[in-house]
């Protein structure tokens, strides 16, 4: 039976700490990134680890669903050009509200209707933010929340990692 309750503990230090890694077989396999990064790993074990491919990999821990730790409220990533026309879009439509999290202010002029939150520009501050955040416009209605996409940089991994699993399909 599913539960729908979120544990508060207050503010976290990293926001995205789980990594999660598979020792269970004779080569280690790095299954989800968290503030321990692929390469600290590596650095540690004095070897190359493989990367779990997400298709066709049987779930062995909750992080690994194509949904986890997603708002109720659809939630979309977009690069920063289709979130841009997707805003343009917005200004023609009477939409209904839509929170926007975006890396850097789009424009002032946006309707009143819609929220935007422009979310840190270095990873460790965003990961520290993103639950946080995404439960805040969770909590306040709004129809849709649109996230911009994040570098595809290593520092970037595990938050890309979360974004891409609160924006999962629902069943």
């Amino acid at each position: 039976e599913r539960v729908n309750l979120i544990l508060e503990g207050g503010r976290c230090d990293v926001g995205v700490e789980s990594t999660i890694l598979d020792m269970s077989e004779e080569s280690p396999t790095f299954l989800r990134p968290g503030a321990i990064t692929k390469s600290m790993i590596e650095s540690v074990l004095g070897e190359k680890i493989s990367m779990s491919s997400p298709a066709g990999t049987t779930v062995r821990t909750s992080g690994m669903h194509a949904l986890h730790y997603a708002p109720t409220t659809e939630t979309v990533m977009l690069t920063r050009d289709r979130l841009l026309d997707y805003v343009d879009g917005l200004e023609v439509k009477a939409e209904a509200p839509i929170a926007l999290m975006t890396r850097s202010l789009l424009r002032s002029s946006l309707s009143a209707l819609h929220c935007q939150i422009a979310m840190p520009q270095d990873a460790p501050t965003y990961a520290r933010l993103l639950y946080q955040t995404m439960r805040e416009l969770d909590r306040r209605g709004f129809k849709k929340i649109v996230i911009e996409a994040v570098p595809e940089e290593m520092a970037w991994d595990a938050i890309r990692d979360r974004l891409t699993k609160a924006c999962g399909v629902r069943s």
